[in-house]
């Protein structure tokens, strides 16, 4: 392959080794290069053609971008995860931790104990999976696709398997160490860290005396422990914002409440979502990739898209009076009806709308119904603007 521009190649390659091959790095020189920040290509560009940048090509927002957009419409601090997100990240990060404490905890002798039961284990599985492949290659002459499966998912849990046994027989051995310091009140002698004995004391506390206990087990309660207190804070922000809307009936309350579970709970970034998404889901209508290949995604219209824009509830849920953008054109309302459009370019495009844009919502902005608030929000949220990167 010949380089179209031989110069910015040789550039770009002294950049890749400069950066010692940081892939970020290097995106982040091309991404703030004015050549990648000049105005979208409008024209189309025939096959064959040379085509020396101008700008980047007009393209629409991925499905992730599009879905983010709705989600700062919707909420606050739409960046902020969602309490299960930070309870299992919190977990995660704390299991790597734990897992350095035990394993740095077992003597030279113990470890070498664990590691002749972790082989023996690892033996076993071994001749399981002899025993899997004999079987799969019997059932490929037979053509028996359902014994071919059931084969190589024997083959496939190996790993996990061992991973399992590791766990087991090294972490948990020396897990149960800090267990029993801590039962006795002699952790704290054991490491200088006061968080980690208070973590591990308040783990143990909850478990019988001499029970069996196991790091997953501990995680877990520090799990339990770690949504309470997200949950306590999560009340508090809703009576806060029951004081805000001045929502003191009690079906009101539970309107709210109810709006409150369902966006924090499926209003989230997409980065914080299951990928893929399910099927029918605003992602995997626009064109999220279904991960079945590396690069899966794509950025084509469809009929689906239009249907889910115009009857969706993704959109329709926009005007619920709680939403960010709905706040925000009530507050505009009580200035003008312009000051109600303002607001939704402002939201959407980034700019304020011109004086044809005005001329021509103006007469449904001068409405004081919300549904004809709604109608504004509508129609800038269906242009091209709104979905393509210019």
């Amino acid at each position: 392959t010949v380089p179209s521009n031989p110069q910015l190649m040789s550039f770009l390659e002294e950049t890749m080794k400069a950066s010692n091959y940081d892939m970020k790095a290097v995106l982040r020189a091309i991404l703030n290069s004015q050549a990648y920040q000049r105005e979208a290509y409008t024209k189309d560009v025939e096959l064959g053609e040379i085509y020396n940048f101008p700008g980047p090509l007009l393209r629409r927002m991925s499905a992730e971008q599009i879905w983010d957009s709705m989600v700062a419409l919707y909420k606050p601090n739409a960046d902020n995860p969602s309490i299960q997100t930070k309870v299992d990240a919190e977990i995660a990060l704390r299991r790597v931790e734990w897992l350095d404490r035990a394993l740095n905890s077992l003597s030279p002798q113990e470890l070498q104990a664990c590691t002749v039961m972790v082989a023996q284990k690892q033996k076993e599985l071994a001749a399981e999976v002899r025993t899997a492949q004999e079987t799969m290659e019997a059932a490929a002459k037979a053509k028996d696709e359902a014994a071919i499966r059931a084969a190589r998912k024997a083959i496939q849990s190996q790993r996990k398997r061992i991973d399992e046994a590791v766990d087991a027989v090294v972490y948990d051995a020396g897990f149960k160490r800090f267990a029993e310091l801590a039962r006795e009140g002699k952790l704290d002698d054991f490491t200088k860290d006061e968080a980690f004995a208070k973590e591990i004391a308040a783990a143990v506390r909850l478990k019988k005396d001499g029970e069996d206990f196991s790091m997953d087990e501990a995680l877990g309660i520090l799990a339990k422990q770690r949504r309470a207190r997200l949950n306590e804070q999560a009340k508090a922000r809703f009576t806060a914002d029951a004081g805000r809307f001045d929502v003191d009936d009690k079906n009101e309350k539970a309107t709210l409440a109810a709006w409150e579970n369902f966006r924090d709970t499926y209003m989230l970034r997409a980065a914080d979502l299951r990928s893929p998404a399910p099927n029918g889901h605003f992602l995997r209508e626009f064109g999220q990739s279904d991960r079945e290949l590396v690069e899966n995604s794509n950025d084509e219209a469809s009929v689906s898209q239009a249907l889910m824009l115009l009857n969706g509830k993704v959109f329709s849920n926009l005007m619920n009076r709680y939403t960010v953008i709905a706040r925000a054109m009530e507050r505009a309302k009580k200035e003008s009806p312009e000051a109600v459009i303002d607001t939704v370019y402002l939201s959407l495009l980034s700019r304020k709308a011109t004086a044809d844009e005005k001329a021509l919502l103006q007469p449904i902005a001068d409405n004081a119904d919300n549904t004809d608030r709604g109608d504004v929000l509508w129609t800038v949220l269906n242009t091209r603007q709104f979905f393509f990167i210019q």
